[in-house]
């Protein structure tokens, strides 16, 4: 799921049209001793604030706010095209030479250049030869494209041990 959204965030971008990928690497307090990292699609309780449906008593003053700031972004995305969220660093359109992303980790909310960058870079070399129509097929598809904002979300064992 890294890859390809990366991918899609670039090939926006590169037409002109912002686009922004972000990780979502925090794990929930009570479930830090129990999973080495976020799995794939944890952060739609955040995004949503359905938190408290899926933690119940145990979700924590942190596990809320991450939750206000994951709806923040998604909302203000919705709205203006940028998912900036206040008390972070702005959210940086994806390009190529800096590969920023936003994660929302553990720590918070956090603008960087990508840790993975050359992992990814090595993918994409590796998968685009295959399908030479790839990067055409891309641009036919995102010449009506809006503003898009790419998950990167994955099971992030290394960085989450990191934190």
């Amino acid at each position: 799921m890294v890859e390809p959204s990366r991918f899609v965030a670039r090939a926006v971008s590169a037409q002109g049209i912002p686009g922004y990928e972000y990780r979502f690497s925090y794990v929930a307090e009570s479930m830090r001793d129990k999973l080495p990292g976020a799995p794939h699609a944890t952060e739609i309780p955040y995004v949503f604030n359905t938190v408290s449906a899926v933690y119940k008593d145990k979700l924590t003053p942190a596990d809320n706010a991450l939750s206000l700031k994951a709806l923040e972004a998604w909302v203000n995305f919705a709205k203006t095209g940028d998912p900036s969220i206040s008390g972070a660093p702005k959210w940086q359109i994806q390009k190529p030479d800096t590969d920023f992303l936003m994660n929302l980790t553990n720590s918070g909310p956090v603008v960087g250049p990508d840790p993975w960058k050359a992992r990814l870079d090595l993918i994409e070399e590796l998968a685009t030869p295959s399908i030479p129509e790839s990067k055409f097929a891309a641009k036919q598809l995102i010449q009506t494209a809006q503003p898009t904002l790419c998950a990167a979300s994955a099971i992030e064992l290394v960085e989450a041990s990191r934190e």
